[in-house]
């Protein structure tokens, strides 16, 4: 079971989201929104990973043979340097977006979590703690791949 997995199954025991009030509601929207971040993230790492290992990839779709073919006489610690390089990158992108959010030149962004029932819970705002310092939080706590 993946990192957000655990914490799915652990946030929607019957399948839907029982939202505590206050702080706490909006703490458990912020660990969400990281989870669904890092989903992304991880998901692009896998595939990516199983390409450079010349595996079948999770999305079958996609013809990766023309990159598994420039792979394949990589030696092992050349493939460990492309997975590392990949690993940055994917993570590299996420961290520098929220930075990104945090500092938008000229204006404040804000990002909301409208729950079923309406009620707004806010992840990101100018008086909440700043995404970049959460990534890190977020990457511990739901990448499975991310260094």
């Amino acid at each position: 079971m993946s990192k957000r997995e655990k914490f799915y199954s652990e946030l929607f025991p019957s399948g839907e989201i029982r939202w505590p009030d206050g702080d706490s509601g909006e703490n458990i929207a912020a660990e969400l929104f990281g989870a669904v971040m890092f989903g992304c993230v991880d998901t692009n790492i896998k595939d990516a990973l199983d390409v450079v290992a010349g595996a079948a990839t999770e999305y079958a779709s996609t013809d990766h043979s023309a990159l598994q073919s420039a792979l394949v006489d990589l030696s092992d610690s050349e493939k460990e340097a492309v997975s590392a390089l990949v690993k940055r990158v994917a993570t590299g992108i996420l961290y520098w977006m929220c930075v990104k959010i945090d500092q938008f030149p000229g204006s404040d962004v804000e990002i909301t979590l409208i729950d079923k029932s309406g009620q707004r819970r806010t992840i990101a705002a100018p008086s909440k703690r700043e995404l970049r310092m959460r990534y890190f939080e977020w990457m511990d706590s739901f990448s499975d791949y991310a260094e």
